[in-house]
């Protein structure tokens, strides 16, 4: 067992070299353990940090990032690396490869639980957790992969849990979970391809949000939103498409004033959106009014509209599924083949719709 304390600074640092780039390597048996406690970074490298083997490392940074590569981060073994910063849980400069049977373990206090500046592959089939107080519990500016059976669990408490700038692919039976209790459990700005995996992700105004299209092939998806009184989207894509295949089972749940459980809308020619295509899969779509109202103490009251509404009082609009396109853009469309759609919503169950240019025909 081996134990770095220094309170006033970092606990391990590698710089680089006059001629030699930084590089850290750390490894152990199942019997070893380093535990890293400091002020500043508990263990970083001005270049790549290389984590293997089985034993446990725990660092923790009191004012700064348990762990901080600033340039490539590679985990790989069957052991567990527990990193919680004041800031970063882990910061990764470069690419981060999570290959492990084990288990990874990011808490971040002010900013992200898990922050890789370049992609994120998890395999393995081990488990990693991420979690933040104030910001995103995992943010990846590139692509985002989970394989191999590996399980990614994300939560955050004022921020979204989980934030791909670029594609987000899921395969072989990975597992992503992403909550967070005032904002999105999980936006991806490229594209979404889920194949024999699992998704779950739950927030306030969007379980999942997708900018590039979504294709759930083989996947068990559940997503849900609840926003009391404000906007709530249990699957949300914009400018491009929904395609569900292959024995999928999704749910989608979302709960507001304005709701819908699945939504995929298009406002600009020459990009996709405004299409959901299923085909030999199982779709559940729930959509309800939910209004919040201020109590003593500032408690918020959960009041549908179907149980007791005055009825002089103007409703939003709840729709189980939403399919549609704007400014005289292609044809909405929704394509049902061999396969069972539930949907439900307290203004519509499914919503299919086009409108001219100007707005005025729909």
């Amino acid at each position: 067992d081996n134990t770095v304390t220094n309170g006033d600074g970092e606990g391990i640092s590698v710089v680089n070299g006059v001629n030699e780039k930084a590089e850290l390597n750390i490894t152990g048996g199942a019997d070893d353990s380093l535990t890293v406690d400091a002020t500043s970074d508990a263990v970083e490298s001005a270049g790549d940090i290389n984590i293997s083997g089985d034993g446990t490392i725990t660092s923790t940074a009191s004012r700064a990032d348990g762990i901080d590569a600033e340039g490539n981060l590679t985990i790989s073994g069957g052991g567990t690396v527990n990193a919680t910063g004041s800031s970063d849980g882990i910061e990764v400069g470069g690419n981060a490869t999570i290959d492990t049977s084990g288990n990874v373990v990011a808490k971040g206090g002010s900013n992200n639980g898990l922050d890789v500046n370049g992609s994120l592959t998890i395999s393995g089939g081990g488990n990693v957790t991420a979690g933040s107080e104030n910001d995103e519990a995992v943010a990846v500016d590139g692509d985002l992969s989970i394989s191999g059976g590996s399980r990614l669990e994300a939560s955050s408490e004022n921020d979204e849990a989980v934030v791909v700038d670029g594609d987000l692919t899921m395969s072989g039976g990975g597992r992503l979970e992403a909550s967070s209790d005032r904002s999105s459990g999980m936006e991806v700005y490229g594209a979404l391809s889920v194949t024999d995996s699992t998704l779950v992700a739950t927030g306030a105004r969007e379980g999942l949000y997708a900018y590039k299209g979504v294709t759930f092939d083989h996947a068990t998806v559940r997503v849900a939103a609840r926003n009391p009184g404000n906007e709530a989207f249990g699957l949300f894509t914009d400018e491009d498409d929904i395609v569900i295949r292959n024995g999928s089972v999704v749910e989608a749940f979302a709960e507001g004033a304005y709701s819908a459980g699945i939504s995929t809308q298009n406002y600009e020619k020459g990009v996709a959106g405004g299409h959901m295509f299923v085909s030999e899969s199982v779709v559940k779509a729930v959509a309800r009014y939910l209004e919040g109202e201020e109590q003593d103490g500032g408690d918020i009251a959960m009041n549908y509209a179907s149980a007791d509404v005055d009825g002089d009082e103007r409703l939003g609009r709840n729709v189980g599924i939403v399919v549609l396109t704007k400014n005289g853009v292609s044809p909405a469309k929704l394509s049902i083949v061999r396969s069972t759609v539930t949907a439900e919503g307290d203004t519509a169950a499914i919503l299919v719709c086009a409108t001219s240019e100007d707005g005025s025909v729909a």
